[in-house]
């Protein structure tokens, strides 16, 4: 008897911001091994890594930022193999940052920033506009700490020296 395995992390469509991937499935009860198939496609029919693993895991790294990618998983047990899962997606987000002079370089519009001093008092307070593209009007010097919730709910941590 064989049962499917089911995808676990990532979760279908959430949001990353490391280009180092790790993915989980469930195992399948008389599985000799995993095929997983990555792809930017959800036909899985351009930029498709395959990959085969005894493990209900794996890890994909160097990833492209700005950019959704699609997988899924099946069992294989020799020499046949099971359908494939159901498609997830996930998307690997830019990394947001914020330099020392209070630029603005690739925080999401819409995103609601919040800026701290180094006592956790809040200094600031700024949803981040179309044509907003500097924070230093709202910062003073020191070291302080930016966080930033973005229009999908991710929530990036950036301290800065001013």
């Amino acid at each position: 008897m064989c049962t499917q395995p089911a995808l676990v992390y990532p979760k279908n469509d959430d949001n990353q911001s490391t280009t180092t991937i790790p993915l989980f499935w469930t195992s399948a009860i008389g599985a000799d091994g995993y095929e997983v198939e990555i792809s930017t496609s959800p036909e899985f029919n351009k930029d498709v890594l395959f990959m085969r693993t005894l493990r209900p895991d794996t890890t994909v790294k160097n990833l492209a930022t700005n950019t959704t990618y699609y997988w899924h998983v099946r069992m294989v047990n020799q020499p046949e193999v099971g359908p494939w899962t159901q498609t997830w997606k996930f998307n690997i987000m830019a990394p947001t940052t914020i330099n020392d002079e209070g630029e603005i370089t690739t925080i999401p519009v819409g995103s609601l920033v919040f800026v701290y001093d180094v006592l956790g008092n809040e200094i600031a307070r700024e949803t981040i506009t179309q044509d907003q593209q500097r924070l230093a009007p709202f910062i003073n010097d020191g070291l302080l700490l930016i966080v930033a919730t973005t229009p999908t709910g991710s929530i990036v941590r950036t301290i800065i020296s001013r």
